[in-house]
């Protein structure tokens, strides 16, 4: 198990004068930008074999719909969200009418309900018939 002496000590060291670069900054060199070199992570997948790019690409395609489908389901959410829900009462008194209405109308006060041979008007807080009137 001998080695040649400082083999493997002298691959890895420099061989050379060491320069001390100057503290200014005019000389520094302007090529140290360039070395820097920011790698790809979709070249990567280039180096797979085949079956695993396939593979690869449909699961990043199943990742990318199903991002698609919960952007969807928010943008509704947030559309129902906002809409103004309208303020709904409970009924105070109930009151039987004597034929099934056709139409109704509600004005600030009154309520009137249209039938197929007249109309009446309920008052709106007391519940009671202010008017009716039918064809005879």
């Amino acid at each position: 198990m001998s080695t040649p002496r400082g083999s493997q000590v002298s691959s890895f060291m420099r061989k050379g004068v060491l320069e001390v670069p100057s503290p200014t900054e005019k000389d520094w060199p302007k090529d140290d930008e360039d070395d820097y070199v920011f790698i790809d992570l979709g070249e990567e997948v280039g180096s797979l074999p085949q079956p695993y790019r396939m593979i690869n690409k449909m699961v990043n395609l199943l990742f990318d719909k199903c991002w698609e489908v919960i952007q969807e389901r928010e943008a509704r959410r947030e559309v129902e969200f906002s809409r103004t829900q309208p303020t709904t009462y409970a009924p105070l008194v109930e009151s039987k009418l004597n034929k099934m209405p056709n139409c109704m109308a509600i004005s600030q006060d009154y309520v009137f309900i249209g039938g197929a041979k007249g109309f009446s008007i309920y008052n709106l807080y007391s519940a009671k018939r202010v008017y009716g009137w039918e064809k005879l």
